[in-house]
Parts: structure tokens; sequence; C-alpha cells
């Protein structure tokens, strides 16, 4: 090294590793002049021991910190999950058919939105579930009814030993089965057009025109049984939407026929498409009495029928309607189809497809 400035080195010596430090100064006074090497060596073993001891004294602390924290994580962690532990034993323990709310104001006050979202769907189930086992009810009183007059004309039938009679219980039988397959029909309609069962119904491309004026074909017949006018008015030259066929055919189908059942002979029952407002518009109206308008929004009832009127039915034509329309994001409106002159008259259904 340079004279004056110190060196350092490791070096070995009987198999020990030394740190070494030089110093080379120069020699005065003497009588030769030169420079003298100072050379100081120590064990490294000291030095190793004092990093691991600073290492040591460091990293502890850092360690019992770390494990500090994640205890009192867990211990936290553990105090949240208890009011969800509460509340999955509440949940666990109630009945399936029990929808009653659950009690907030004890919760809380982190898990009280969480109440809240599942009190406002419990609401929601129990909705469903009342209007599910409403429709139950009446859907066995509708086929209850039927039955018990299928029996009772085959009870007459059999006591009759007159060709005449046995021929009039007969008809009503066959009338009667007509009735309860129609009625079971529409049942299977109905399934089909809520949400769960139209999922398996895939929607496709469907023309409209195509569509109206078959479904209309097929009710030619029944119309002038019952000398009833019935016609199709559309001035489009195509029009498709986004739909079911099937569905959208059903749709359709109860629209004329409650047109044709309703209505006196001479009625004039008109089916049209047309588009209002860039929405393509699905009508179908007549030129008879018209439904009261305090009766308006109750025919879309399931079960629900006019009084008054002495045509068999079952009540579920408009709200298969509905259901179909929903499904097809549709709207569905009814009114009377003339009132410009004196009382109102006529009734048309409209849907809406946006």
């Amino acid at each position: 090294p340079k004279a004056g400035e110190p060196a350092f080195y490791d070096a070995k010596f009987e198999d020990k590793t030394l740190r070494i430090a030089v110093l080379n100064l120069p020699v005065s006074g003497l009588t030769e002049k030169g420079n003298a090497t100072i050379l100081i060596g120590e064990t490294t073993t000291k030095r190793d021991k004092m990093a691991d001891e600073i290492i040591a004294i460091m990293l502890i602390p850092q360690i019992v910190l770390i494990l500090l924290v994640m205890f009192l994580v867990n211990v936290g962690i553990q105090r949240g999950l208890i009011s969800l532990e509460k509340l999955r034993d509440m949940i666990s323990k109630r009945l399936p058919t029990d929808t009653h709310p659950l009690a907030e104001h004890d919760a809380p006050q982190e898990l009280q939105p969480l109440l809240h979202a599942m009190n406002e769907l419990l609401v929601k189930e129990k909705a469903a579930v009342d209007e599910r086992r409403h429709f139950l009810a009446n859907a066995a009183h509708q086929l209850k009814t039927p039955l018990a007059g299928l029996k009772i004309q085959a009870e007459a039938a059999l006591r009759e030993s007159d060709i005449a009679n046995i021929q009039h219980a007969l008809k009503q039988i066959s009338v009667g089965s007509d009735n309860l397959g129609r009625l079971a029909n529409q049942l299977l309609s109905l399934a089909r057009a809520e949400p769960e069962g139209s999922q398996t119904q895939p929607f496709e491309r469907v023309d409209l025109i195509k569509l109206i004026h078959e479904v209309t074909s097929d009710w030619v017949p029944k119309a002038l049984a019952k000398n009833i006018d019935l016609g199709v008015s559309c001035q489009l030259a195509q029009l498709n939407i986004s739909g079911n066929v099937v569905l959208l055919q059903e749709l359709l189908s109860n629209l004329i026929d409650n047109a044709i059942r309703y209505n006196q002979a001479g009625t004039k029952v008109t089916v049209s498409l047309a588009m209002e407002n860039q929405a393509a518009v699905l009508s179908v109206q007549d030129n008879g009495t018209g439904i009261a308008l305090n009766e308006q929004q109750k025919v879309f009832e399931r079960f629900y029928r006019v009084l008054g009127n002495a045509e068999s039915g079952c009540g579920l034509g408009l709200a298969i309607v509905r259901e179909i329309a929903q499904q097809h994001h549709a709207q569905v409106e009814l009114g009377y189809a003339n009132t410009q002159k004196g009382t109102p008259s006529g009734t048309i259904v409209k849907v809406i497809f946006i």
C-alpha cells in the first residue's frame, strides 16, 4: 500500500480466516531510510459472532411482531365470524316453509345490510310461494268442478234406460271432457310460459307476419262455425323479432280464442300487425260489447272470469298472454276498441314488442 494509507484483506493462517490490516509507514532518523510495514491480524470468529448477534437482535423482534399480528388478526376474524355463525345457526334451524323476516335489530351493524337484503329476498319468496299456493288451490278447484260434472253425467247415463237421455248425458260428458282437456292444456301452457319453464326453450328469429297468418288460419273454422268474421290486417312487407315461435303462437292463439269464445255471432275480429314508435305492435280487436273498465286489469289474473258470461272457460288465457309477453320483454295493453261514439265498445289487446 501507499505510505500512510491502510489496506485490508483476508488471509489464511493455520486454517483460520484472518482479517489483516496493513499500514506502510516511512522510517526516518535511522542510518538507513525506508518503509516499515505493520501487519495486524484478527480471526473473523469474533466478527461473525457479532454479526450474528446484531442479526438476532434485529430479527427476533420482527418475528415476535409478525406472530403477534397474526394472532391478533386471527382473534379479530374469529370475533367477526361469531355473528355469521349465529346467523348460520339461526337459518339452519328454520323450517323450509318459514319465510318470516330475520331479526335485524340485534344484529351487528356490519351484518345489517346483509340481513336487510336477505329479508327482501324472503319477502319476494313468500309472495311467490303464496301465489303458487293460491294458484294450486284454484287449479285443484277448476279441475275438481269438471271432474264432478263428468261423474254426475256418467251416473245419470247409467241410471237411464231411454236412449235419448243417455245420448244427452254422453254429449254432456263429451263437452265436459273438452273443457277439461282445454284446462289441462292451458295449465301446461302457463307452466311453459313461466320463467322456469321458458329457460329450456331457446329464442330465435321469428317472422311475425308469417306467424299471424298461420295462426289465424288455424282458427278460421271455429270462427266460421260461430259466424264470426275473422281476418288479418298487415301492411308490412317484413317484420322479424327475437323470440320463441311456440310461445308466440300460444300467445296469439289465446287472444284469438278469447275474441271468438266471448263474442256473439256476427262479431268482427281482426288480427293486426304494425310498427308504432319503432316498436312492433301485435293486436287483436273486436267490435263486440267490450270488457267493463273496472274489469280490464282483473282479467289478467289467473282463473279470473268476468261474471255474466255463459261461455265455458277457465280464466287462464290472458294470464298466459301476459307471462309470454314478459318473457319477450313486451308490454300488454287492454282497452276499448271504439271510444269515439257514445258508450265505449269492443275490445282490443295490444302486445308491444319493445
